[in-house]
């Protein structure tokens, strides 16, 4: 079993409360024609590009010169995706830069006019109570959706409490991220990495691949697992990448394992 890094800066102090995030809500039509996304990278870090997962979407910022994926998501009700805090966290400075519009959710393949399925306006964010900015933990968030969307089924959340039972099982990783540090015009493209969870604590499961990865931008997509029955539930939001041997935070860097908030230790919130 992997050791997790001990992070040492303080934690905020402060009454748990879910923080709510209020965004334009004009009716805006994204021109995906100008997103810019490179098919010729095959990996989130060494895996690959999928039309499967359906409810797995993109969160993106809709600019008067473009659009930008910045974080992924998991339909979990008609309306609501699951994502990262630290993901809603950012949507605030993203919010600051000139010409923005506001900001969509996007199912499909990729950012392109071919590649996208369907697409809502976001209207309103939240964060876990227990959110710490500092240390990641509980770092769940939630988006809601303009329109109920009909073209995609909603993904159930696991609720069974992980254990040392699932040690050595595989999770699917899935999100709209970077294929590694450097290649930013790599993202906004769905891709997929099965990788075994080596460890888990309170809010995080922990997984390590000596090969693979998740990356940058793929922060609030699914960690899935699948039952015995073939139903997939999301078991984790993807939340950051650390390095074993101490060293800084890479994606694809030798050492560098990935942690997912778990569903199952915060399904009142996720519920409320």
């Amino acid at each position: 079993m992997l050791t997790l890094l001990t992070i040492t800066a303080a934690l905020a102090q402060s009454t748990p409360q879910t923080t709510h995030l209020q965004f334009p809500t004009e009716r805006i039509k994204p021109d995906f024609s100008l997103a810019e996304t490179d098919h010729g990278t095959q990996n989130i870090v060494n895996g690959w590009t999928t039309s499967d997962y359906a409810a797995v979407g993109s969160l993106v910022a809709v600019y008067e010169e473009g659009v930008h994926s910045f974080c992924s998501g998991t339909l979990v009700t008609s309306n609501s995706v699951l994502t990262a805090a630290h993901c809603v966290e950012g949507m605030e400075e993203l919010m600051e830069y000139d010409g923005f519009e506001g900001f969509v959710f996007v199912f499909g393949t990729d950012l392109s006019d071919e590649g996208v399925d369907d697409w809502a306006i976001i209207t309103e964010g939240m964060i876990h109570p227990e959110y710490s900015r500092y240390s990641l933990e509980w770092d769940l968030g939630m988006v809601v959706l303009d329109q109920d969307i009909t073209t995609t089924t909603p993904m159930c959340v696991n609720t069974a409490p992980i254990d040392d039972e699932w040690l050595g099982n595989e999770v699917d990783y899935v999100g709209w991220g970077m294929a590694d540090d450097e290649l930013w015009e790599s993202s906004g493209i769905k891709r997929t990495v099965s990788i075994p969870i080596e460890g888990y604590n309170e809010t995080h499961l922990i997984t390590y691949d000596e090969d693979a990865n998740v990356c940058n931008g793929d922060s609030g997509g699914a960690a899935i697992v699948e039952r015995e029955d073939g139903t997939r539930m999301v078991a984790g939001v993807n939340s950051y990448v650390f390095s074993i041997y101490g060293e800084a935070a890479s994606c694809g860097r030798e050492g560098a394992a990935g942690a997912a908030a778990r569903t199952d230790t915060a399904m009142d919130w996720i519920r409320s």
